[in-house]
């Protein structure tokens, strides 16, 4: 594969991974109706269907339908964040026939009609690789990449309408470089963009309305890879974690803005004892991001609390044998402290664990979705 060939499918692999991983969630919740507890969006494969589950912590207080949207329209959520700053999540859209963007206005039991912000082809090489705060004011952007140009954009939008579309700058692709990820790496209220280049193993990132800064190399050949950015020293500012794919040692850097102040060995679990690292988020509290571990053979669950020194915590074991899978880290009883959903494959059925750090403190059964179709449960991701 040619150089050109491996940026383009790093950067489309980063595209698909920041829209469909499923365990990448914040205690900043999916929450539909501002109650500071995280509901649930649940769709049909099928049929397009959608609904909310809203929940109170112990129960799903009620299942609003939120209409239909036909698969074959091209439409998908690309998140679920806030897009007008009245405390709501809110669903933005992409239209992969069309490459046009939209959002959907939410308020608990209802759902506005589709806002359409415009479009960007997707046969010209766009992309939406995320949303993000560009300019502060507690709104979600949209940010573009263009795979072919290396161009990146941003809309800036007030939840009808996007006010702005700006360029920030271009990542000439004969030179690797593909953004990762955005988070706010100094603690300025904005979303930065965070920059990777696969072929030599660089970071760096845009510091929004700053500068360009470059933090570091490490040699894919080594076998690590960046596979997350979250604040794992309680300071505000996204950190950057990194998995060694060949051994399982899991380290991060501590990132200040524009500098890289320690990078820090977390621990090891190797790839050979079937626990993978199935989600980011605050278990306990204490503002650091944690671990969560999930075994693929046994069904057990762990955490590592950064930053508490107990190392690896066991949580609690549903057999995957039996249909149980976890889904979705996010605060349903509004402690924030981060809890763990569950659906069973045969099933349908739904659970959560209700955790304070790595206890179980309740087990809540949501009740099952609808036998004999597909449905998806989407769960915030950062």
């Amino acid at each position: 594969m040619s150089k050109y060939k491996l940026i383009r499918a790093f950067a489309l692999m980063w595209i698909i991974f920041a829209f469909s991983t499923p365990l990448n969630a914040a205690v900043v919740r999916t929450d539909f109706n501002g109650d500071r507890k995280a509901d649930l969006f649940v769709g049909n494969i099928f049929s397009g269907q959608m609904f909310a589950w809203l929940s109170n912590g112990t129960t799903i207080a009620s299942r609003p339908s939120y209409g239909t949207l036909p698969p074959n329209s091209g439409w998908a959520t690309i998140g679920m964040k806030n897009a007008n700053a009245d405390g709501r999540t809110d669903l933005y859209w992409y239209n992969s026939n069309s490459g046009a963007i939209a959002t959907q206005l939410v308020n608990g039991a209802t759902v506005s009609p589709m806002v359409n912000y415009g479009s960007k082809l997707r046969s010209q090489g766009w992309a939406p690789i995320g949303l993000g705060d560009y300019n502060g004011d507690r709104r979600f952007d949209v940010f573009w990449f263009n795979i072919y140009s290396g161009s990146v954009e941003v809309w800036t939008v007030n939840g009808t309408t996007a006010l702005q579309k700006l360029a920030l700058g271009t990542l000439p692709p004969n030179q690797g470089w593909v953004p990762i990820g955005l988070r706010d790496l100094n603690f300025d209220g904005r979303t930065d963009v965070f920059l990777y280049n696969p072929y030599t193993g660089g970071t760096g990132a845009w510091l929004i309305g700053i500068s360009t800064v470059v933090y570091g190399q490490v040699a894919p050949s080594q076998g690590w890879q960046p596979i997350a950015l979250e604040d794992f020293n309680g300071d505000g500012k996204a950190d950057l974690l990194w998995h060694n794919i060949r051994t399982g040692n899991i380290s991060a850097w501590l990132i200040n803005g524009g500098v890289v102040i320690s990078s820090v060995a977390l621990g090891i679990l190797p790839p050979s004892s079937g626990w993978i690292l199935a989600g980011l988020n605050d278990l306990n509290g204490d503002s650091k991001t944690d671990i969560f571990w999930y075994n693929v053979n046994s069904g057990g669950t762990g955490t590592w609390l950064i930053g508490n020194g107990t190392g690896f915590l066991p949580i609690g074991t549903l057999p995957a044998i039996a249909g149980w899978r976890p889904i979705g880290l996010d605060d349903f009883n509004g402690d924030h402290k981060a809890d763990l959903i569950w659906v069973n494959a045969f099933t349908n059925a739904t659970a959560t664990w209700l955790l304070d750090g790595g206890k179980i403190i309740a087990n809540v059964a949501y009740g099952p979705m609808k036998a004999n179709s597909v449905w998806t449960i989407n769960v915030q991701q950062r």
